[in-house]
């Protein structure tokens, strides 16, 4: 399966799970043992903490800290908007949609650091029509990936 075919089939199951919006959320560790959304649904292998948002359409936006690292973000996958920052948490803010009505799945929050989740749950107010954790068959790593070097 190619990675347009991954997003093209995750974008799908959103759709027939009503989900306006999937955030994957990862802490930039990179342990075999632990998932990492981020890289699944945009392509990215973070330095640090990461955030993606991808919406129904597939659009996808790309939250990377340290913000200079926004630069190989933008190499890497050029078809999304990419926020480089110092705070995933804070550039987070800024970018989910303003309405609080979108339903949201999550991924990756449950591997994150306490200090993290709970600030990224913060953010989604009762006007959220909630937050849905995505199964482990849509975030199968058999996709291939172009490889990345950190320089």
């Amino acid at each position: 399966m190619t990675f347009e075919e991954r997003l093209a089939a995750v974008c799908a199951r959103m759709a027939g799970r009503n989900l306006d919006l999937i955030l994957a959320a990862h802490d930039g560790a990179h342990f075999i043992e632990t998932p990492n959304p981020v890289t699944v649904l945009s392509g990215f292998k973070s330095l640090g903490p990461a955030i993606c948002l991808v919406d129904r359409a597939g659009a996808t936006t790309l939250i990377v800290a340290p913000a200079w690292d926004a630069e190989r973000a933008r190499q890497i996958c050029p078809k999304a908007r990419v926020i480089g920052v110092g705070d995933v948490v804070e550039g987070l803010a800024a970018a989910l949609p303003k309405s609080g009505k979108a339903t949201i799945g999550s991924a990756g929050l449950a591997f994150l650091p306490f200090g993290i989740a709970r600030r990224i749950a913060a953010l989604l107010p009762e006007g959220y029509r909630g937050v849905y954790a995505l199964p482990a068959p849509e975030l199968s790593s058999d996709v291939s990936y172009p490889s990345q070097s950190i320089s």
